[in-house]
């Protein structure tokens, strides 16, 4: 019986340092981080309440032309409606240095 627990006991003290680099990896499954914390007698960290709002998509499909032609992703964006938008169908200003200075 001495020697079961003796190599219990080793098993353990061998995996903590492991277990506890292991617990505060962010790309865990939840429920495998809960199991961790709870067997190994750690602190759960508290998440945080109020996480990052969500950005809005960087690209997406022009939404004036036909879906047939619009296999393209586009990231530039139209100054009203925030469409996405193609380079067909934008349309730059061009001021003269007066212009720009007013």
């Amino acid at each position: 019986m001495e020697r079961r627990r003796f190599l219990t006991t080793l098993g353990q003290q061998l995996i903590e340092e492991h277990i506890e680099r292991r617990a505060q990896q962010q790309c865990l499954p939840r429920e495998l981080r809960s199991v961790i914390f709870r067997v190994s007698g750690l602190q759960e960290p508290v998440p945080p309440n109020d996480p990052e709002p969500p950005q809005g998509k960087k690209r997406g499909r022009c939404k004036v032309c036909p879906y047939s032609k619009n296999q393209k992703k586009e990231s530039s964006k139209c100054d009203n409606c925030q469409g996405f938008i193609c380079k067909n169908h934008s349309r730059k200003k061009v001021l003269c240095e007066n212009c720009i200075e007013k």
